[in-house]
């Protein structure tokens, strides 16, 4: 991921990338205004190794899974992972 190109300012299908919060192992993380939903959102962005490594992607799913069933507001919440 280092030397990767910015996303910042992108907007995909649903979102638009607003500021790069982070990066460490599993990607990078950004955050988004979600056009459909409309509040701010954190999206993981996986580098492209980890796309077709099975032990990231499982890794990955079940952190989506976990962050889904959350219960306080002040927690994220899963919405999509893919």
């Amino acid at each position: 991921m280092a030397g990767s190109p910015s996303l910042v300012g992108q907007t995909n299908s649903r979102c638009r990338i607003r500021v790069k919060l982070g990066a460490g192992g599993m990607g990078e993380v950004y955050r988004a205004s979600d056009a459909r939903l409309g509040p701010e959102v954190a999206i993981k962005i996986l580098p492209q190794p980890s796309a077709t490594d099975q032990q990231r992607m499982a890794r990955f799913e079940r952190e989506a899974g976990i962050t889904s069933v959350w219960p306080t507001f002040r927690e994220l919440t899963t919405q999509e992972a893919g």
